[in-house]
C-alpha cells in the first residue's frame, strides 16, 4: 500500500511514481532530474481522493532486484492558479512494504489513459461533451498464452477540471452490465469502484464501453487534451484479482455532444462513431492514437483555435521538433501536413498537423523562418527545469514551488524529491 502525504492541497495536482532498475547515485537523491529510461516500470499514481497504490489483502506490487525495481522516480504536478509567491512543498508519500511476498500481483487493463493529444478538442460553452471508447477485450495467461476469464477487482476513472461524469459498462452476448455509473464526478474526490464483491469477470470477446463527460460551459475558449490542469484527460482503467495476465482492448475513440438529459450509459447506441465530431484509432491509449475523421464543424473549430495559438513548440513533440524539421527539405513543406509529406513514426500519429502547427518555435529558427506565422524576431528558448530548493532536513525532502508561481497555472516536473517513508510491517 502507498499513500500521499498532502501538505499543499491547493497546489498539489497529482503524482506519477515509476520504478527504476538502477539505484540513484547519492549525489542525485533529493534533486530534480531529467527522464531516465531505466525508470519505466509503472508503480502507482495519486490524484485527490485516491491512494497511490491500493491492493487487496492477498495482493501486492513486487519491488526489489527480482522485480526490477530498486529505486523510484516521482513526477509531481503542481497547480498555482492564483500565481502565489513563496510556496514551499513539503508533500510526499508513505509506502508500506513487507518481506513476506503476497500470492498475487494483480494484472490491469487500461482502455483509455488519454493524456496528451493536440487533435482532441473540447468546444467552449458545452455542458455535456463526451469522449468514449468501445473496444473488444483480449485476456490471456502470460505463461501459456491461453485465453482466460478474470475477475474484476476495481474500475477507476480520471479527468481534470471539466470532468463531471464517468461511465463504463461490459457487453457480453448482447447483455449490458454497468461497471461505473458516476452521474456526478468531481476532480477533488477521485476513487476506485470496488467490483470484487459483485463477482464480475472479463474474458476474451467481451466489449467495454468507457466514457468521460466534460462541462465547458464556463469557458470562452476550447480546451485541448494535455498535461496542464486547465487541459483535459480521460482515463478508464481496470484491475483484476488475478496476476500473470496479458490484456488488450481494440476499438476506436470518438468525441461529440450529449443532450442535457440523456443517460451516459448506452451512449454508443445513440451516438455511434459514424456521427461523431472526431474519431481516433486508439493505437496508443495514452494519446488516443491518430485522427481518422473530423467533421466540417470540428475542422472549423480547430482552424480557429490554431490561429490564436502563439508560435511555440507543442509540448507533445517539443523534444522531437529538430528531428521533424530536419525531414523537411525546403520551405514548401512547412505548411504541409505530415501525412501529405509521407512521414511515419511520431509524425504519423500527428499526421493531420503541419510543422508550423506543432513545431512553430523551432521551425521559425530554421527552414521555415520566412513563414507568415513566424514573429519578426524569434529566439529559441532552451529547455530548462525549474529551480528547486530543499527545505530544512527536519521537514523532509521537498521542492520549492516559488519558481512555479512564475509559470502559468501548471508546472510539470520530470521528477521531484519527495518525502518517502518506508515502514516495514513484517508479514501483516
Amino acid at each position: 500500500r502507498a499513500e500521499a502525504i498532502v501538505k499543499t492541497p491547493k497546489n498539489l495536482h497529482h503524482y506519477i511514481v515509476t520504478g527504476c532498475e538502477e539505484k540513484w547515485p547519492d549525489s542525485q537523491h533529493g534533486k530534480v532530474i531529467s527522464g531516465r529510461m531505466e525508470c519505466n516500470r509503472g508503480f502507482g499514481g495519486w490524484a485527490p481522493g485516491k491512494p497511490i497504490v491500493e491492493m487487496p489483502l492477498w495482493g501486492g506490487k513486487a519491488i526489489g532486484k527480482g522485480a526490477g525495481i530498486v529505486a523510484f522516480s516521482v513526477s509531481v504536478h503542481f497547480d498555482n492558479p492564483d500565481l502565489e509567491q513563496g510556496i514551499v512543498s513539503n508533500d510526499g508519500m508513505r509506502i508500506w512494504y513487507t518481506t513476506t511476498l503476497r500470492k498475487v500481483s494483480p494484472s490491469g487493463l487500461a482502455t483509455m489513459q488519454v493524456s496528451i493529444n493536440p487533435a482532441m478538442l473540447i468546444p467552449a460553452r458545452n455542458n455535456r461533451y463526451y469522449m468514449t471508447r468501445k473496444c473488444q477485450v483480449t485476456i490471456k495467461e502470460k505463461s501459456t498464452q491461453k485465453h482466460v476469464e478474470a475477475q474484476l477487482l476495481l474500475a477507476s476513472s480520471h479527468a481534470h477540471l471539466l470532468g463531471t461524469e464517468a461511465y463504463a459498462e461490459r457487453i457480453r452476448d448482447g447483455e449490458r452490465t454497468p461497471l461505473v455509473n458516476d452521474k456526478v464526478w468531481y476532480f477533488d474526490d477521485q476513487y476506485a469502484h470496488i467490483l470484487y464483491p459483485r463477482n464480475l469477470t472479463l474474458r476474451t470477446g467481451d466489449w467495454l464501453v468507457s466514457t468521460c463527460v466534460f462541462n465547458s460551459q464556463g469557458r470562452a475558449k476550447l480546451t485541448v487534451v494535455g498535461r496542464e490542469t486547465t487541459d483535459e484527460m480521460c482515463w478508464s482503467t481496470y484491475e483484476f484479482a488475478e496476476g500473470g495476465l496479458t490484456t488488450a482492448c481494440k476499438g476506436d475513440i470518438w468525441m461529440g455532444s450529449l443532450n442535457p438529459t440523456e443517460p451516459g450509459l448506452g451512449l454508443e447506441l445513440r451516438h455511434p462513431a459514424s456521427k461523431a465530431d472526431s474519431v481516433f484509432d486508439a493505437a496508443n491509449v495514452k494519446t488516443g492514437g491518430s485522427l481518422t475523421y473530423r467533421s466540417a464543424e470540428s475542422e472549423k473549430m480547430l482552424s480557429e483555435y490554431l490561429s490564436t495559438q502563439p508560435c511555440t513548440d507543442h509540448d507533445m513533440v517539443r523534444m522531437y521538433c529538430s528531428v521533424l524539421l530536419a525531414q523537411i527539405s525546403n520551405a514548401d513543406g512547412c505548411d504541409k501536413t505530415y501525412k501529405e509529406l509521407g512521414m511515419r513514426g511520431l509524425a504519423g500519429r500527428i499526421g493531420n498537423y503541419t510543422t508550423m502547427q506543432m513545431c512553430c518555435g523551432t521551425a521559425c529558427n530554421g527552414t521555415c523562418s520566412a513563414n507568415k506565422r513566424c514573429p519578426k524576431k524569434t529566439t529559441k528558448a532552451p529547455m530548462s527545469l525549474p529551480k528547486m530548493t530543499t527545505p530544512p532536513a527536519s521537514t523532509g525532502a521537498g521542492g520549492s514551488a516559488s519558481d512555479a508561481a512564475n509559470h502559468s497555472r501548471h508546472q510539470r516536473l520530470s521528477a521531484l524529491a519527495c518525502l518517502l517513508i518506508l515502514q516495514a510491517i513484517g508479514g501483516s
